[in-house]
């Protein structure tokens, strides 16, 4: 009897996968079950796939997907896919239909649609949803709810302007026109890639809003890297690369590459005014002499412009830092570093005998009290963090005290310029010299 019933059912199969029977035969109405259908995003001219997904089963041994139902101006079915070949079997433009007679299906996947979203999709949302039929083994219908697909067709980012911001940090930005169907995509995000690594993410709702509607994207650049290609794209949720165009509708999806370098060169020509072009000029040879001297990237070759060597030392001798006071016991000497991060740090460090830890001394930056940082037993030093380019000459005092006796440092990060451009190796003197005449374009550009 029961291998009867089986071959019934799949005689029933086959007419239902070939559209000979309009409905199964019982009237009857049996508790619902329930599919859900998977959201899906994508650029016009991307394949996009859907997961048909049966989340409730109340018994159905038995059940046919007529067809997908989908707008046919903003989407093409081009495959569908059954997870159980032997319990599914597929027809034309999508149909289903599947036999698990004794047993009810599992819930779970069952089936996935590939979608080609038509090149001439406009951006917005359209939805894909299923024409079914159900039956269990009583023979009686089963409703289906179907929570449809929303398929986003995503507008391509367009690209407006780069440039390199100088007012804080150095940043290199980029500058978009982001459709609300990307900025209100879940999970989107822009990459910055340098020598094919990623080395950040910024989502997407995080932009900066600029003027003209434009939504502004940084990568901060420490001085040696100024000449390293940075590469933006835009990615969904999944990582997937996300459409990019210029202005005139061309695909830039892989040709948004800039660099602190190619503003350099690019305003040292074209700046609009004097000012502008000395800037430009100075951040290239300031980015010159630190990947010289670091070594960094294609450094071999390099040549620092005689406008940065012959510049006298007398020029950068007023920014020397300034000693005053007594030093407190335990205290042998003190001295400074420049951290070429994208903000500068100098560092005002302090050596001690071992006698007394550092938490013994009370340190002042600027007048007011702050905790030193241990290096070690005998080192400790004061962070002035955050320099921007029309502060490097911004002088600071940096104070240690016992209590008796206290002893002062008021230097600026032109101090450190000032020491390397005093010494006798020439990769220091070149990137002292560059670094005070980045100084003094960057105090008279946003002066």
């Amino acid at each position: 009897m029961k291998a009867m019933k089986r071959v019934l059912a799949v005689a029933l199969a086959c007419v239902l996968l070939c559209g000979l029977l309009p409905a199964f035969a019982s009237a009857d109405t049996a508790e619902s079950g329930a599919i859900v259908l998977s959201d899906a995003a994508g650029n016009p001219g991307d394949t996009v796939t859907v997961d048909l997904e049966i989340v409730s089963n109340p018994g159905v041994i038995g059940l046919r997907v007529i067809k997908p139902v989908f707008d046919e101006t903003v989407l093409e079915l081009k495959e569908t896919q059954v997870i159980d070949d032997e319990r599914w079997m597929l027809g034309e433009g999508g149909r289903i239909i599947f036999d698990t007679y004794p047993e009810a299906a599992p819930v779970g996947i069952v089936a996935t649609y590939t979608f080609e979203i038509l090149e001439d999709a406009e951006p917005g949302t359209t939805e894909i949803s299923v024409e079914l039929e159900a039956a269990n083994l009583d023979e009686e219908m089963v409703d289906f709810t179907v929570d449809p697909s929303e398929v986003t067709v995503i507008g391509p980012a367009i690209i407006k302007s780069t440039t390199v911001m100088f007012d804080g940090k150095i940043h290199v930005r980029f500058d978009f026109l982001v459709p609300d169907t990307l900025k209100n995509l879940d999970g989107a995000y822009v990459s910055f890639e340098v020598k094919g690594a990623e080395v950040q993410r910024t989502p997407v709702t995080e932009g900066s809003a600029g003027a003209g509607g434009v939504t502004m994207f940084y990568l901060p650049v420490m001085i040696p890297e100024f000449a390293d290609m940075i590469t933006v794209k835009f990615h969904d949720a999944d990582g997937r690369v996300l459409r990019i165009e210029n202005s005139r509708g061309e695909d830039f999806t892989e040709r948004v590459i800039y660099s602190a370098k190619t503003y350099a060169e690019r305003m040292m020509v074209n700046g609009r005014t004097e000012t502008e072009r000395t800037l430009a000029k100075a951040l290239y040879d300031y980015g010159t002499a630190a990947q010289i001297y670091f070594q960094y990237g294609e450094w071999e070759g390099l040549t620092v412009d005689s406008s940065v060597s012959d510049v006298p030392l007398a020029d950068i001798a007023p920014y020397a830092s300034v000693k005053s006071g007594t030093m407190p016991e335990g205290l042998t000497g003190g001295g400074m570093r420049l951290y070429f991060e994208s903000d500068n740090t100098l560092r005002v460090t302090f050596k001690l005998d071992g006698s007394h830890p550092a938490s013994y001394y009370t340190f002042k930056l600027d007048g007011k009290t702050v905790k030193a940082k241990s290096s070690s037993a005998t080192e400790c030093y004061i962070d002035v963090k955050n320099i921007p380019g029309p502060e490097l000459s911004k002088t600071h005092a940096v104070s240690i005290s016992d209590g008796t006796n206290t002893y002062t440092l008021t230097l600026s990060a032109l101090s450190y310029a000032y020491i390397q451009a005093a010494k006798t190796v020439p990769e220091l003197q070149n990137l002292g010299k560059a670094l005070y005449l980045y100084a003094m374009a960057t105090e008279a550009y946003f002066a």
